[in-house]
């Protein structure tokens, strides 16, 4: 199969790449959108990815061909999808959000405790608090809405402790 062959569709795609600063990057997407992710602690966290530790490789960052995601001279590739959860970890949670999730996975405040495995007391003080919420629950609430059936073994492993 040769490279007119593959065909992206309809998918989003990278429309450009810069570094902002250190291991920075401003990203602009297809669909309009942009985002700036910061992969220091990705990278370091691992070591298959630590000659990105180098400013000048990290600078010669280039789109991979069609936009599907970023590629290095050293051999160091990572997808949009990748890009974006490392972005979407990086972003607080607050009250809204889980309000949203809530909204958008039609749950009750019963089921949204049953999915987290915490009480409905707590799920309440979450769902009206003026502060930023728990890490642990932004990347659960990534994880049930990214997963469907995951959800769905979550609520009925809960339902079957009772």
């Amino acid at each position: 199969m040769n490279q007119e062959d593959i065909k992206v569709g309809d998918t989003t795609t990278l429309k450009s790449v810069k570094v902002v600063e250190g291991m920075t990057l401003s990203l602009t997407v297809s669909d309009g959108s942009s985002f700036v992710v910061d992969l220091r602690n990705f990278i370091n966290a691992r070591p298959v990815l630590h000659a990105l530790l180098d400013e000048e490789e990290f600078a010669r960052v280039t789109l991979i061909e069609h936009g599907i995601g970023l590629e290095w001279p050293c051999g160091v590739g990572l997808s949009l999808d990748t890009l974006r959860r490392i972005h979407g970890a990086q972003q607080d949670m607050n009250a809204s959000d889980l309000r949203s999730l809530r909204s958008r996975l039609d749950l009750n405040v019963a089921e949204m405790a049953q999915a987290f495995g915490i009480g409905k007391r707590t799920v309440e003080r979450y769902l009206s608090s003026e502060d930023t919420l728990p890490t642990w629950l932004m990347l659960a609430s990534q994880a049930l809405e990214r997963d469907p059936i995951l959800r769905q073994e979550r609520l009925a492993r809960t339902a079957n402790k009772k």
